[in-house]
């Protein structure tokens, strides 16, 4: 879990994600898929952005996991609360161009060894 934007919010939120996860955990016996984390939190994120008593979170989320069921997933929470799931993205200050050079990466013609090397030249 990676949080950009204010400090104090990203650790409200990963807090909540911890609590989300072992609730998930003690009910079903198993760990939490990372999609359905990703929807809880965005969840909390959303109701924090609708309601008026509510101060709104001011972070953008990305969630990276890896289950049985599902295999690799990366989902990205914007500041409203929407959730989708990206094969890479990018949050914070200049990340049109790391979308871009991101873009131009292909995932099928690298392993992981030269994606990371490739990624972390940007």
């Amino acid at each position: 879990m990676v949080v950009t934007g204010l400090i104090p919010d990203g650790r409200a939120l990963v807090w909540s994600a911890r609590s989300e996860s072992n609730s998930y955990y003690e009910f079903h016996g198993i760990p939490i898929p990372g999609k359905v984390l990703a929807d809880r939190v965005a969840a909390v994120i959303h109701q924090h952005t609708m309601q008026s008593w509510y101060r709104p979170y001011g972070v953008v989320v990305i969630i990276a996991s890896h289950d049985e069921f599902n295999g690799s997933a990366l989902h990205m929470i914007d500041a409203s609360g929407q959730c989708y799931g990206y094969f890479g993205c990018a949050a914070g200050k200049e990340r049109q161009m790391a979308r871009n050079e991101i873009e131009k990466l292909s995932p099928k013609d690298h392993s992981c060894k030269e994606a990371a090397f490739e990624l972390a030249k940007m």
